[in-house]
């Protein structure tokens, strides 16, 4: 008998992506911040998949392959998209060395950048998996913590200047440590999560204070995730562990609703799609609407997202081949 898909997952990364539409619709800043987990979540979801999927091919480069492929095709074909529209519409690719930037999944694009994300983090995941069985919990998590001690290290020593460095090794350590608490994630217990969550609410009220002693304002997390570093990481891994605990381990908010749960269900098994297609409407907002209310931002942003996306995976279904369902119907 088949195993029916945990629908609770699928309530977290519907979380993320809309906490991710939020921020790119430009609310006040104290909504901003409140928000400021979204990536975190979606890497920590990331590794936990991950790792399902090299435990399941349990070969290192077959493992890459569908990981690198299922990133790179989808999104290279969103850019190409991307690229015709804006070429019919408004005359122009723009600067070629920001589209080259894009197709590497760069900064200067924007919000393409969580893909090499993905794909840094994607390479390290079999390491993780093969210390989680080797090594008991306590000493993977010591693992952990001394890798970030010196990554810290290493951004204060050197700073954020290089931007291979920065870009690549640091991208890599920083979400990578979140990708590899997502491997580890099941053996973790309730109760030692909800500690850790208050422990980390703890550093990030102490950096809160401190920042604005230092700089007399309130400073976001925001200026401390590219890399992430602890003032950023406190907030976003405690608020994702509560997440967890009371949506994947209770399923306090996991209904009998039919049409809810499948709105969720589309939602978790569509991210990737949902996520570019937000990628164009942004741009195209930005580029013709000045000064538009958040709140209608942010509306607008969800519902042409989710609704290209349910007429691309119709369309989709409908041609029924393979590859096409794998690279365009997730």
């Amino acid at each position: 008998m088949k195993k029916s898909r945990d629908i609770s997952y699928d309530f977290l990364r519907a979380i993320a992506i809309i906490m991710i539409f939020l921020a790119h619709s430009n609310p006040p800043g104290v909504i901003f911040q409140l928000r400021n987990f979204d990536v975190v979540l979606l890497v920590i979801i990331f590794g936990i998949f991950s790792n399902i999927l090299y435990n399941k091919e349990k070969n290192y480069l077959k493992y890459i392959k569908k990981r690198i492929f299922r990133i790179i095709v989808p999104v290279w074909s969103f850019l190409i998209i991307f690229y015709v529209f804006r070429l019919l519409i408004f005359k122009t690719l723009g600067n070629i060395g920001d589209v080259i930037d894009s197709f590497v999944f760069g900064e200067k694009f924007g919000y393409v950048w969580i893909f090499r994300v993905y794909i840094l983090t994607s390479l390290i995941v079999p390491l993780f998996s093969h210390l989680k069985e080797k090594l008991s919990l306590k000493k993977y998590i010591m693992f952990l913590l001394c890798v970030y001690v010196i990554y810290e290290t290493l951004i204060f020593i050197i700073g954020k200047n290089n931007m291979l460095l920065n870009s690549i090794v640091f991208y890599t350590i920083g979400y990578g440590i979140c990708c590899g608490i997502g491997v580890i994630l099941d053996k973790i217990s309730n109760k030692s999560l909800f500690k850790i969550s208050i422990l980390l609410l703890i550093v990030f009220a102490f950096f809160v204070l401190y920042y604005f002693k230092l700089n007399g304002i309130l400073i976001t997390t925001n200026q401390f995730k590219y890399p992430p570093q602890l003032y950023y990481l406190s907030y976003a891994l405690a608020i994702s562990f509560i997440l967890f605990i009371i949506i994947v381990r209770k399923k306090i908010f996991i209904t009998k609703n039919t049409k809810f749960l499948n709105v969720l269900s589309f939602i978790g098994t569509h991210s990737m799609w949902i996520y570019l297609w937000h990628i164009l409407f942004v741009k195209v907002i930005n580029y013709i609407i000045k000064d538009l209310n958040w709140l209608l931002y942010f509306t607008i942003l969800i519902v042409l997202s989710l609704l290209v996306t349910y007429i691309q995976s119709m369309l989709i279904k409908k041609i029924n081949k393979k590859k096409l369902l794998v690279y365009f119907d997730c």
